[in-house]
């Protein structure tokens, strides 16, 4: 249970989040760029990963070219359909110190209700979906710096996306922790020697 000062400072952190959020999604993601590219983009972006380590539930890769010199995974597959349901991604600039995520939620989703994020005492409500294609329907935002401590607070296991359906059906998504905290340290150590290696270039 949180306590009223608790949802204050959160509700504090999600008018920031979402206000960041709104300027830095809109240029990141959609660009010059169609709404049905997205998805196309990513699996463009996949097919150049140089480097790949797995770290409990986490992936992180490093890219060739592109926009990201690296980032962290985590995806939920329905394996009986060999679909996938969900992905988390959070990339890094050192160079500002902000950490960006992408949260990809099926097709159907209710973009007036946006989606929840809680993971630990922080909770994100309504955070605005930005674009959908063929894979489902993307939210990008920076994230702030108390969600990073959530996810490494050793007394959490995991969080959840929560989100609904365009007809009233609710629905959520765990985020699993584990491996979080060492992913970090090498996504974090692999984009600094990743644009340390461009800047020679």
């Amino acid at each position: 249970m949180i306590d009223v000062k608790t949802d204050m400072r959160n509700i504090t952190q999600i008018g920031r989040f979402m206000s960041l959020g709104r300027s830095l999604a809109l240029c990141m993601v959609l660009g010059s760029a169609a709404l049905t590219a997205v998805p196309s983009a990513a699996s463009a972006q996949t097919n150049q990963v140089t480097d790949s380590q797995t770290v409990g539930s986490w992936s992180v890769r490093c890219y060739r070219a592109g926009p990201i010199a690296c980032d962290m995974t985590q995806i939920d597959v329905d394996r009986t359909r060999n679909v996938l349901v969900a992905s988390v991604s959070i990339s890094y600039d050192p160079k500002s110190d902000v950490y960006l995520g992408r949260f990809l939620l099926p097709l159907g989703v209710s973009f007036d209700q946006g989606m929840t994020l809680e993971i630990g005492g922080f909770i994100a409500q309504n955070i605005k979906f930005r674009v959908c294609g063929r894979d489902g329907c993307l939210v990008m935002n920076p994230l702030p710096l108390q969600l990073i401590q959530a996810m490494q607070a050793g007394g959490s296991t995991k969080g959840a996306m929560r989100a609904a359906y365009i007809d009233g059906r609710k629905f959520e998504i765990p985020i699993l922790l584990n491996g979080f905290s060492e992913g970090l340290d090498i996504l974090k150590k692999k984009t600094a020697e990743k644009l340390a290696a461009a800047d020679k270039k």
